[in-house]
């Protein structure tokens, strides 16, 4: 994937519409992004990954952030990205959720996030997860992914140079999605914990079911049982025990089953007797009982008579009420009608009372209405002035915000101008001692070459002799020959020292038009102050009280500008409700005038029905309907009760002589019963009283089911025994069994973690199967990135993964170390490493990270590269090295884009973004 166009608005650090044309830079390549610091530099990659993924690349920016400060509500934040997949060009717009000026009025909305992906067959996907998704199919790559190998950080690469293999394994589980591994050993480690827990479980249970089992006291094989319950093991033991004793319950079982059937039979028999003479005691009562029953129903009968002789005498009075209430139900008709006319007169009468309160009601809001129409001409006149007052004061506002525009542009300037003086007043004393410095090295320098001169003209002269050409001039003849020195300085310490000479009048020219600079800039700031005093016409010149005394003055107006806005908002809405109101009072008065009309007509025909309705009243014997049925139905009533009563006296009769034909019948039957009886035969010739027998039959019975009850509790205990302890027994051969399989598991289970987890034995390191697989990764990546280290190391360093744990107690296998060819090929920690080839080392890294999570996220080529760098604190040498380096990846069929602001890249790329603060955002210029 390579971008081809780029469009920014309202996003980060970039307010207006910007615009980045990547194709500028050809396929291939090394091009420079710079700038000042927060001038946003690295807001381009962020806003191309936003485009892509719907989320920034910074880790800490999140898609709140993404709108620039400096947009207002009507600037959209969105970003446009054209890039190239495989000869094909895709176009894709993205905008985050920000707040937004409504369209309809000045209230702010929320614009929802968005995202459009124009294919190259023209077809449109919108929506942002869909676009998202099919954005991770096309590139085959995740957002973290495409991070990963998209964009370098330097400093995190730093930090991934002298990690730990703890530090590590966290790192390369993003990078390489090793979590599986880890989630394996996890599992490994939790599942040997359960069979662990399991196994101990188990014999628990064992142990408890054996301390549930129970054995007989008068069994012999007591002693025995209880010796093996203080035993923890022994499992065959218990169980063999467990099943003796089982036998031995089922023999006492059946020998005590046998006596109970026995014992059975023999209470059946004494409760069948005891039943009898039950019942043959109970006849004796009940006869008794029902001879008195006999003679109370006699005694009824004769009450029975005396009343129904008492009903007949009243049969005639009945028959004159029956006649009364067929006259009164003749005349129910005229009834209705009077029921009517009385309904007539309450309806109108009610009518009557609404229509003249409808009328009063009228009036009173007649009289509140022609109030408001009058208030609300008044306020309407009270307020005509708002709109012109409005825009008088929306004029100073105006004047007032420019002013004070004004004003903070020269408190900025002023704060500058202080900076930029003490920065000034710095270089300056910078540059005296940098002069001092340079001058004292000069005179070093300038007296050593004397010295070497001197030096160099003595050794020569050592070796001259008379009448020999001297190879400098020549003669023959050598009268003063030159004297050496006693100390001699080499060619390499004279360099050193006009090295030192040249770096410090660099420094110090460097300086000085530094100082140059600086002045020119306070000079410049100090002609805006004067010009913007000179255009503010202000005779005060202290800022600070301006810019308050401009603010106080513009809230004042701020003020007056809202009461009269909220005047004008009065003045429409009392036009708006005047014409109601004035409607509003017109059919008030066409209201009142047609109820009037109505009340007269219905005072009229009230007068006549009421007329009627007197005439009615002295016409019916009863007040109304309801007291004429009234009347009707009690009569009724009472005729009815009558004839009931008479009706229930002659019924009662009749079954009171049935009764005590019932009960003569009874007593009859219990007789026979009795005299057949054979307790009654026993008593005559035993003489003995009906208690005496009870007595005597219950206690035989009684005995009995004491015996049985202690047989059962007996046979009870047995059974209770033998359940338990073959419920022992079978759940004891279960769990043993199940004991057995959970052991032999475990003792696999636990291997198996303590290889994954790396908790072997001693002597053997301690390397867990992520991290395993994670070595095979980390050799791959570091073959990748000693193809760059070793150049720029100039063959003598090359990175190498740590065969050996440095302490056996802490994991290992990710451990890093440099070999150092210079130095006899000695393997040493990268910590050992200087600041300038740990930056070699870490940068080499990246890129081989960066090619071997290509190479594992099946073979993606992304073909532009940028790199987020700190070059600043790299001498000359290692810059160089390290521009080198990825000079050769640009020429990998790779663009490279490097974010950096040190002045050798300036000078080596040709091909510059370069970014610019200004007011109100950043802008960029392409250099090419």
């Amino acid at each position: 994937m390579r971008p081809l166009y780029l469009k920014m608005t309202g996003f980060g650090t970039y307010c207006r519409q910007t615009e980045i044309d990547f194709s500028k830079f050809g396929k291939t390549g090394l091009f420079l992004i710079s700038g000042d610091t927060g001038s946003g530099k690295t807001t381009i990659f962020d806003a191309i990954t936003f485009a892509l993924y719907g989320e920034a690349s910074g880790e800490y920016r999140e898609n709140s952030m993404l709108r620039s400060t400096f947009a207002t509500e009507n600037i959209p934040t969105e970003v446009e990205l054209e890039f190239l997949l495989k000869e094909k060009k895709y176009k894709i717009k993205r905008n985050p959720s920000y707040m937004r000026k409504s369209r309809r009025d000045d209230s702010l909305v929320l614009q929802n996030a968005d995202a459009e992906l124009l294919m190259p067959d023209g077809k449109v996907i919108t929506k942002t997860a869909v676009v998202t998704s099919k954005i991770t199919e096309l590139l085959g790559l995740s957002r973290e992914q495409f991070m990963q190998i998209a964009m370098i950080a330097q400093g995190d690469f730093q930090k991934l140079l002298v990690s730990d293999t703890t530090t590590r394994q966290k790192i390369f589980r993003k990078l390489f999605k090793t979590d599986k591994y880890q989630q394996l050993q996890a599992a490994l480690g939790e599942k040997e914990s359960e069979l662990k827990k399991e196994c101990a479980s188990l014999r628990d249970s064992l142990k408890n079911y054996f301390s549930t089992a129970v054995c007989g006291d008068d069994d012999s094989l007591k002693d025995e049982f209880n010796k093996l319950k203080e035993q923890d093991f022994l499992w065959n033991e218990k169980k063999e025990i467990l099943g003796r004793i089982i036998e031995s319950d089922e023999k006492s079982k059946k020998i005590r089953e046998s006596e109970l059937n026995s014992l059975k039979e023999k209470i059946e028999k004494a409760t069948l007797n005891l039943s009898d003479a039950k019942n043959y005691l109970n006849d004796k009562n009940e006869i008794e009982l029902v001879k008195k029953e006999m003679l109370l129903l006699e005694e009824e009968g004769k009450k029975n008579l005396q009343m129904k002789e008492e009903l007949e005498s009243l049969k005639e009075s009945f028959s004159e009420s029956e006649k009364k209430i067929t006259v009164i139900k003749a005349s129910l008709s005229d009834y209705d009608e009077f029921e009517d006319l009385k309904k007539i007169i309450q309806s109108a009468e009610k009518e009557i009372d609404e229509n003249e309160g409808q009328i009063a009601d009228c009036d009173e809001r007649i009289k509140k209405g022609e109030t408001l129409i009058s208030e609300t001409e008044e306020k309407l006149n009270s307020v005509s002035d708002a709109e012109k007052n409005s825009v008088l004061i929306s004029s100073k506002i105006e004047e007032l915000k420019r002013r004070q525009s004004d004003f903070l542009e020269i408190k900025k300037l002023t704060l500058q101008k202080n900076d930029s003086s003490e920065n000034l007043e710095k270089s300056r004393n910078d540059y005296k001692e940098l002069s001092q410095k340079s001058k004292a090295a000069f005179s070093d320098y300038d007296k050593a070459y004397n010295i070497f001169l001197d030096a160099q003209a003595g050794i020569l002269a050592e070796k001259l002799k008379e009448n020999e050409p001297c190879p400098v001039c020549g003669s023959v003849h050598h009268p003063y020959p030159a004297e050496k020195t006693e100390k001699v300085l080499s060619q390499s310490e004279l360099e050193n020292l006009r090295s030192v000479y040249e770096n410090i009048q660099k420094m110090t020219e460097e300086k000085s038009r530094e100082c140059a600079v600086l002045l020119e800039k306070i000079q410049n700031i100090e002609k805006q102050i004067q010009t913007l005093f000179e255009n503010s016409k202000s005779e005060e010149d202290d800022i600070q009280i301006l810019i308050k005394k401009t603010d106080g003055e513009i809230k004042d107006l701020q003020n007056q500008f809202e009461k009269e806005n909220l005047r004008i908002k009065e003045r429409l809405e009392l036009e708006r409700v005047l014409p109601s109101y004035k409607k509003r009072l017109e059919e008030l008065l066409g209201k009142k005038s047609v109820i009037s009309e109505k009340l007269i007509k219905q005072k009229s025909d009230f007068q006549n029905q009421k007329s009627k309705a007197e005439a009615f009243s002295e016409k019916l014997e009863f007040p109304s309907k309801k007291s004429a049925l009234e009347f009707i139905e009690d009569s009724e009533n009472k005729i009815s009760d009558f004839a009931k009563r008479l009706e229930e006296c002659e019924k009662s009769s009749l079954e009171n002589r049935e009764k005590i034909l019932r009960k003569k019948t009874s007593v009859e039957e219990i007789s026979k019963r009795l005299e057949n009886s054979p307790f009654e035969k026993s008593k005559k010739s035993e003489s003995d009283s009906d208690e005496n027998l009870l007595t005597k039959l219950s206690f035989e019975l009684e005995s009995l089911k004491n015996s049985e009850n202690l047989l059962l509790s007996n046979i009870r205990e047995i059974y209770h025994r033998l359940e338990t302890d073959s419920s022992v027994l079978k759940f004891m051969n279960e769990i043993s069994a199940e004991l057995e399989q959970k052991e032999k598991k475990y003792s696999i289970v636990q291997e198996l973690s303590a290889t994954a987890n790396g908790k072997l034995g001693q002597g053997k390191d301690k390397i867990m199967l992520e991290t395993f697989v994670q070595m095979t990764y980390f050799d791959r990546v570091i073959a990748h990135a000693n193809t760059r280290f070793l150049m720029m190391s100039n063959g003598q360093y090359e990175l190498v993964r740590q065969k050996t744990a440095d302490n056996a107690q802490s994991q290992t296998g990710l451990e890093l170390n440099v070999i150092d060819h210079h130095n006899g090929s000695k393997e040493r920690s990268v910590k050992s490493l200087s600041g300038g080839e740990s930056f070699e080392a870490s940068l080499s890294l990246a890129l081989g990270f960066s090619d071997e999570i290509a190479c594992s996220s099946g073979g993606i080529q992304i073909d532009t590269l940028f790199i987020d760098e700190g070059f600043g604190t790299l001498d000359s040498d290692t810059i160089e090295k390290a521009y080198n380096s990825l000079l050769m990846v640009g020429r990998e069929n790779k663009l490279v884009g490097i974010i950096s602001h040190v002045d050798y890249l300036k000078e080596k790329i040709d091909c510059k973004i370069v970014a610019k603060k200004e007011d109100f955002g950043s802008t960029v210029q392409i250099v090419l």
